[in-house]
């Protein structure tokens, strides 16, 4: 923030509105080197408890949720480079059990929250300026 945007000491809210503005910037490399969005690369590692939980829904948001973290960033991560959402990935991880049952189970809580509480959707179900939309 500092870097970017001459911030040193930056709010919750700050840092939200720079990963949403920055969110399709904001990739990291798999293991066979696919780049993933970092959110979605949180799951492949086992940290999405500490990034969502605890960052984006407890310590980041200000008192009034009026600035949450975008859930519907795009990338062409799905089945054979198909755009998909976080939603999108964490079905994928949810049907194939990859990470084992306690952490599917998680992942299914963690799902229901995103969609019955900050909006989250499936490519699928974005509609047209959506899908544009975030994709810029």
């Amino acid at each position: 923030m500092l870097k970017h945007h001459g911030i040193n000491n930056p709010s919750g809210t700050q840092m939200l509105q720079f990963l949403n503005r920055n969110r399709h910037k904001m990739t990291c490399k798999d293991k066979y080197g696919v780049e993933k969005n970092y959110m979605k690369y949180a799951f492949d590692r086992r940290a999405s408890k500490s990034l969502f939980e605890q960052l984006f829904i407890e310590d980041l948001p200000p008192e009034d949720l009026s600035v949450m973290i975008n859930l519907n960033e795009i990338s062409n991560t799905g089945k054979n480079g198909t755009p998909e959402t976080v939603l999108d990935y964490m079905n994928k991880l949810i049907k194939d059990k990859i990470h084992g049952d306690a952490m599917t189970n998680d992942i299914k809580l963690l799902r229901e929250f995103f969609v019955e509480e900050m909006g989250a959707k499936k490519y699928s179900e974005l509609t047209p300026a959506e899908q544009q939309e975030a994709l810029h």
